[in-house]
Formats: structure tokens, C-alpha cells, sequence
């Protein structure tokens, strides 16, 4: 098996709080650094897994998916339409939880393993997901934890530039995580300085 990633860094929060704009700017700042880094992100993946690939596995996720939340699919290869998904998910928290549980650890194996198979290549892996944090809950645990933040109003103002429905994104704003090594908050453009900062809090304590 391959060896264990040097580093994990988990990149979590609200959603539109700025994680992926964050997670882009240190992956930039450490490779510019000298340092090879990955960037895994949960909703890239996912996107991948209900839309795109063509594996077996992924396959019978959408089947499973579609079956247990009652969502129409392609009928050659079962693809999710993503705006029905998302408006089911913001129906009720039984529909959220179904997906969670149906798609989540599929996500997360196909995560461990790039970072597993990538370990020689990489010495930093930044993984981008938004749930409530549980450090040990990996395979591989994550050795430091970014929690992004921002003002309500600007979460809401940068989703409603999206094409989510209102339902959805009162929805989504209701979650929250913990248990960060560093709150990091972007309320208006993204300071290089802020992500060189928080790299070197981040990195002091691991």
C-alpha cells in the first residue's frame, strides 16, 4: 500500500465562506514556496462521481442515489441532474442525510486514495470539504484544520450570484463546523499576506 501524505491540511466551513478561493491561494503560495501540493476538493469530486465518471462503482452510486431519493437519471450511464439533486437536498434533512450517507464515503475513499497514490509526488495535501469536522474520522487523519468564516450577508449576497435556490441556500447556511486549528475569515478580496499567515499558524502547531 502506498505510503501515508506527508501533510493533510483539511480547508472546512459554511459553504461560501471562501474555502475554495482559500484553499487555491495557499496551494499557489506553498508551490510557489518550493513545496508540492495537492488540492483535493469534495464538491470536484463529487461533481465527478454524479455527473461524469463511468466506473462500475460510480454507476451503481447514482443508482443507489437516484433510487433512494426518487431523482430521474440518464438511462445509458445514470448521470444526477445536479439542479433537481440540489433542490431535493432542500426539501428536508432526511433527503440530505440519505444523500450524505449514500455518497459521502465514496467520496472521501476516492479522496484517501489520490492522496495514497500521489504520496511520493506530494509532500502537502490541501483537501477541501465542507461538513462538520471529525479529525480522527478518516482513514488518514488530518494533521491541521483551517476553518473558514465569513458575515452572513456575504455568504448570502455570494450564493445568491449562483443558480441555487432561495430553499437551498437557507438550507446550506445552517451548518456548521468545529474543532479548527485556525479561524480564518474572508469578508471582502482575498489577502496574500492573510494566506501566508495562516500557512505559518497552521504549520507552527502540527
Amino acid at each position: 500500500m502506498p505510503p501515508r501524505p506527508s501533510l493533510i491540511i483539511r480547508i472546512t466551513g459554511r459553504i461560501a465562506t471562501g474555502k475554495s478561493t482559500f484553499t487555491r491561494s495557499l496551494g499557489a503560495h506553498l508551490i510557489k514556496a518550493g513545496i508540492p501540493t495537492a488540492i483535493h476538493s469534495y464538491d470536484r469530486v463529487r461533481a465527478d462521481l454524479l455527473e461524469i465518471d463511468l466506473d462500475p462503482q460510480a454507476r451503481a452510486t447514482r443508482t443507489s442515489l437516484a433510487t433512494e431519493i426518487g431523482l430521474s437519471v440518464s438511462p445509458q450511464n445514470r448521470f444526477v441532474d445536479r439542479r433537481e439533486l440540489a433542490q431535493r437536498l432542500a426539501e428536508d434533512s432526511y433527503t440530505q442525510a440519505l444523500h450524505d450517507q449514500i455518497v459521502e464515503p465514496i467520496v472521501r475513499e476516492r479522496i484517501v486514495l489520490r492522496m495514497r497514490h500521489s504520496a511520493h509526488y506530494f509532500h502537502i495535501h490541501l483537501v477541501e470539504w465542507a461538513c462538520i469536522i471529525d479529525r480522527n474520522a478518516w482513514e488518514l487523519a488530518q494533521d491541521g484544520i483551517i476553518l473558514m468564516s465569513c458575515k452572513e450577508e456575504t455568504q448570502h449576497q455570494r450564493l445568491l450570484g449562483g443558480d441555487l435556490p432561495e430553499s437551498v441556500i437557507a438550507y446550506r447556511l445552517q451548518n456548521q463546523s468545529s474543532e479548527a486549528d485556525l479561524l480564518c475569515g474572508i469578508h471582502g478580496t482575498l489577502d496574500s499576506n492573510l494566506v501566508a499567515t495562516s500557512w505559518r499558524i497552521v504549520s507552527d502547531g502540527i
